[in-house]
């Protein structure tokens, strides 16, 4: 990621609500019970642990994990091959 990308994203970014981390869902049932879930994060994301997204990961029974090492909680910006590598074998997957 380049200086003047992380300085937009700085300044436009809005935080995080306490909602978005207390607010329960609005269906009984999580989709990651029912659809088939990759993922793809870094363990050195800043903002949700790396235990955390191993122990989410594991618990939907995810059909493909990238732990990509060094990188930002912002993978799509800063690691884009990676993100597109895992929807890519998440597309082949469903469509075999």
């Amino acid at each position: 990621m380049t200086p003047a990308q992380a300085a937009v994203m700085c300044a436009t970014q809005r935080p995080v609500t306490q909602a978005a981390l207390s607010a329960g869902l609005p269906t009984d049932t999580p989709a990651w019970k029912a659809i088939p879930s990759w993922f793809v994060f870094s363990d050195r994301d800043l903002n949700i642990p790396v235990a955390l997204h191993r122990f989410m990961a594991e618990r939907a029974g995810a059909k493909g994990i990238r732990e990509v090492p060094g990188a930002s909680h912002a993978l799509g910006v800063s690691q884009p091959g990676a993100v597109a590598a895992s929807i890519l074998e998440a597309v082949d997957a469903v469509s075999a």
